[in-house]
């Protein structure tokens, strides 16, 4: 059976999801920025801008139905 987080558990959760987003993206640009020819980092950035959204659109759902609860 799966188990209901409290809201702030939940923001944290999402708010580590967005912040493992960024490092991603930025490990690679670095990685883009050395050696462009590679085409793996084009995609895992891509993967990781999709992770920073996902946190920020999750963190501010679970803000907005905390306050309201």
């Amino acid at each position: 059976m799966t188990r209901r987080l409290n809201p702030a558990a939940a923001a944290r959760v999402f708010l580590t999801i967005g912040i493992v987003g960024i490092f991603l993206v930025v490990a690679d640009v670095l990685l883009i920025f050395f050696d462009p020819s590679r085409l793996a980092p084009y995609f895992t950035a891509v993967c990781g801008i999709c992770l920073i959204v996902a946190g920020f659109v999750g963190h501010r759902a679970v803000r907005n139905t905390g306050s309201a609860g």
